[in-house]
């Protein structure tokens, strides 16, 4: 498993990334990293979500709303685990910056523009939190967790290594390999955001990073991968 020192590293790179492609919002400097499930039992999405907000429980904010939450606990996976997770906005809202031009009634065209929005600030944050909290729901969202967690392993049922798709759902898709930060959100970027992962590709770093993928991921320990975990279709 990714040790302490690498695992900062890495979020230093992913913030370099997310501002490369012009989709960060926020990196938060003291992310709240103790809510477990219990304090979001029984939430809907958009509760879990705001609660998220509401608790700087996040490490990203990407343009978009888009949270990214980073979380490492022991030293390895007999005693530890990694869970890395993307909360898809509830709804669809105007990035920050767009909506204080709205309230100010600026266009991009304008003399002075980016001057001017600058010069706001976080002054109208909250009443962006409260636009965001009213805005109509989507008709569908698909948050992706990645968990690892040798203790939950059960052969066949339950992948010590694996990725969630969507909320409340029993989809785990098994994976062959551990992944690190920069694995997380190199897959989310080509799923979700695939202009900016074109953009990405652009970067003369692409091709090191894309390292993360594959090639600099540890196999996960036999142990935690049996016979019945190659009859089912898993990422390598």
């Amino acid at each position: 498993m990714i040790g302490d020192g690498q695992f900062a590293a890495q979020l230093g790179t992913v913030e370099s990334i997310l501002r490369r492609i012009n989709i960060l919002a926020e990196r938060q400097q003291f992310p709240n990293k103790a809510l477990g499930a219990a304090d979001f039992r029984g939430l809907p999405y958009r509760g879990i979500y705001e609660k998220c907000v509401r608790e700087f429980a996040y490490d990203f904010r990407l343009s978009d709303q888009s949270l990214m939450l980073f979380v490492k606990c022991g030293d390895n996976i007999n005693n530890g685990g990694l869970c890395f997770s993307y909360y898809e906005p509830p709804a669809e809202v105007l990035p920050y910056e767009e909506f204080v031009a709205a309230e100010l009634g600026l266009s991009p065209s304008d003399s002075g523009y980016q001057k001017t929005i600058d010069s706001w600030g976080d002054e109208l944050r909250f009443d962006y939190e409260q636009y965001v909290s009213s805005a109509e729901l989507k008709n569908s969202v698909t948050p992706l967790r990645y968990d690892c967690k040798a203790s939950d392993y059960r052969p066949g049922i339950h992948p010590a290594s694996h990725v969630h798709f969507g909320f409340a759902t029993d989809i785990r898709v098994g994976t062959r390999r551990v992944l690190n930060p920069l694995s997380f959100v190199l897959f989310v970027l080509r799923q979700r955001y695939p202009s900016a992962w074109s953009e990405l590709g652009k970067e003369a770093d692409f091709r090191v990073w894309c390292r993360n993928v594959r090639e600099n991921l540890d196999l996960i320990a036999p142990r935690y991968w049996d016979s019945p975990d190659e009859l089912e279709m898993f990422f390598c």
